[in-house]
């Protein structure tokens, strides 16, 4: 945008260079405003990654010292082959809760395009739910959910839908007291 001049030299000049300056001036705030406004959002975006990471590295650890103790009771009587199948198994379980989760703070944490596709609410609504577990649990909030089992599939973008719940719940949790109860209904209506 080319700077505009005032090119008069009388008292009307005086006054349009005047405006001109405090029109310069409330450009440039404006600006500092807007840039001041995206480093709160990403701020605040931050601020939420982090309470999620922390509950995540808690969830992580769980199945983790799970299948730890599962490798050292094989190797204290690798003979034992029922035991080591059983074993095997919960393990097997614990890795996949671990790849869930990392899977799912990946979803999270990638900037992408919006990509717009039939998305199953209910879906997006269980994925924010797991990576919001501990949360849920360590404040203990209790979640009553009522999803619809015939929900018909949502015209969206399945990563930023559940980007907005997670932040949603993340507020709810916050505000919560202890034993405080969070309701998350679907429903259809009409189409």
């Amino acid at each position: 945008r080319s700077k505009l001049i005032s090119k008069r030299r009388d008292d009307i000049g005086v006054l349009e260079k005047g405006f001109l300056n405090m029109m310069e001036r409330i450009r440039r705030a404006a600006i500092e405003t807007e840039k001041s406004q995206q480093a709160l959002s990403q701020s605040e975006k931050m601020a939420a990654l982090g309470t999620l990471v922390a509950g995540l590295a808690h969830e992580v650890n769980n199945p983790l010292a799970g299948a730890k103790n599962c490798v050292r009771r094989i190797e204290s009587k690798p003979d034992n082959i029922e035991q080591t199948k059983k074993y095997i198994k919960l393990m097997n379980k614990a890795l996949l809760r671990i790849e869930n989760l990392v899977q799912g703070l990946l979803q999270f944490a990638r900037k992408k395009e919006i990509i717009l596709q039939p998305t199953g609410l209910n879906y997006v609504v269980a994925q924010a739910i797991e990576l919001l577990d501990y949360q849920l649990k360590n404040k203990k909030v209790i979640l009553k959910q009522t999803l619809s089992p015939e929900l018909p599939l949502i015209w969206g973008d399945k990563e930023n839908l559940e980007q907005v719940l997670i932040n949603l719940m993340l507020n709810a949790i916050d505000v919560l007291s202890e034993n405080g109860i969070l309701s998350i209904s679907t429903y259809a209506k009409e189409n």
